[in-house]
């Protein structure tokens, strides 16, 4: 095989790499995969009554779902998990937190990239700039 042939291989054992991690690992998140929305609830900061959210911006990643927020910790139902961080997805608890940690925030990122893309959503920004919540079972 000539040098030329070996660098097209590479680059393409590369790129089948690449694909293969921005795809999602399996867990009970799996299932929203498909999903073109999700519904949440979190509760009040100040009333603790319900707050129903439904949320497009948001990928699984095994036993994590992370959703991506335009506005930040100015948006009410991040202010509103940050003081409850119980919510229910459809009806099952899980726990919300912001994320911080540096190589979770890239790979939230990179997930939630590609599902947008599989979905033909155009939201580059969002993906690169926004706050980062993820949703996961209690320990």
């Amino acid at each position: 095989m000539g040098p030329l042939r070996e660098q097209l291989a590479r680059a393409v054992e590369r790129s089948r790499l690449e694909a293969l991690e921005r795809q999602p690992k399996d867990g009970f998140s799996s299932s929203y995969e498909d999903a073109p929305t999700i519904v949440f609830t979190t509760r009040g900061r100040v009333t603790g009554l319900p707050r129903e959210k439904w949320w497009l911006p948001f990928a699984p990643d095994g036993d994590v779902l992370y959703l991506i927020e335009a506005q930040g910790h100015r948006a009410d139902w991040v202010r509103n998990v940050v003081a409850h961080p119980a919510v229910e997805l459809h009806g099952a608890p899980l726990l919300a937190r912001i994320v911080d940690d540096p190589e979770e925030i890239a790979r939230a990122r990179q997930v939630c990239g590609a599902r947008f893309a599989r979905r033909g959503l155009l939201v580059a920004d969002l993906v690169e700039r926004g706050l980062v919540v993820a949703f996961e079972a209690a320990p």
